[in-house]
């Protein structure tokens, strides 16, 4: 029995490229707050880690430790801006556990800190 995304492939809709690529995108979206590797998304995806580094490197021209640390920052940003919780709170959930670390790396993205991000555009 094909599933919907095998139908969309069979069509040329788009390519198994394409597919992987979503697959990983998605699962590091839904998982964001979890430890994410590619171990972890090899043996969930059932795919090689090879294939994950070069899907995402083909995609988005970055490594996939750099994807993941952006999809973090990006979820953290949207957070900042749509709900009232905590700093640490959003870096928790967004899958970074050391706060000064997340700081860090949000002012260096963004160019501003967490809280003045927040200020500045909520």
């Amino acid at each position: 029995m094909l599933t919907i995304a095998d139908h969309i492939i069979a069509k040329g809709m788009i390519t198994k490229r394409e597919d992987t690529v979503g697959r990983i995108v998605d699962y590091i979206r839904i998982n964001i707050n979890n430890e994410i590797n590619a171990d972890i998304l090899a043996r969930e995806l059932f795919l090689s880690k090879n294939s994950i580094y070069s899907a995402i490197k083909n995609e988005f021209g970055m490594t996939l430790g750099q994807y993941i640390q952006v999809a973090r920052l990006d979820k953290a940003s949207q957070m900042l801006l749509t709900t009232d919780k905590s700093i640490m709170e959003i870096s928790e959930q967004c899958g970074i556990d050391d706060f000064n670390y997340f700081s860090r790396l949000f002012r260096k993205n963004f160019g501003l800190s967490p809280t003045t991000y927040r200020k500045k555009f909520a």
